[in-house]
């Protein structure tokens, strides 16, 4: 078994008062045996932002090893998906409560849906050729929200 190549890892708030949780997160990926063996991509992407201080959004998807463009797919979904929680947090301010923050994941993943389809139509492909699945994670000082499409 070979080992994953960190690509990503970083205190992201290393300056910030003992109070607020100090992000450190390391990612990677790592292509799978068979996709290996047949020279394929990786299919997965990861997503970390850390939008205000205490608040760290993470966004991880794996394309699906039958659609022939899931490495697209993953891309397009955890970035926007991502982008859509930040957009959604931002317009929240403080008022990040259960419902809320239900509200803002479901909305992510819809506009993460939106983008693939609408790539997909760009390269005029079927969307299941773009297919992945995706997580969508909220991490508070107090609480982690999370989502989650897909197997």
């Amino acid at each position: 078994m070979t080992s994953a190549v960190l690509e990503h890892c970083v205190n992201l708030n290393a300056s910030s008062p003992s109070r607020t949780p100090r992000w450190q997160v390391a990612a990677a990926r790592k292509c799978g045996s068979r996709h290996e063996a047949r020279g394929a991509n990786c299919e997965d992407a990861y997503w970390v932002v850390q939008p205000t201080p205490g608040v760290l959004v993470i966004g991880v998807a794996d394309g699906a090893g039958s659609a022939k463009f899931a490495e697209i797919g993953a891309t397009v979904a955890v970035e926007n998906g991502v982008a859509q929680v930040c957009r959604g947090l931002t317009e929240a301010g403080d008022a990040l409560d259960a419902p809320t923050l239900r509200l803002i994941l479901e909305d992510a993943m819809a506009a993460a849906l939106s983008a693939v389809q609408t790539e997909a139509t760009a390269r005029a492909l079927d969307g299941g050729e773009l297919a992945s699945t995706m997580i969508l994670v909220i991490a508070l000082r107090d609480y982690i929200a999370a989502a989650q499409i897909g197997d």
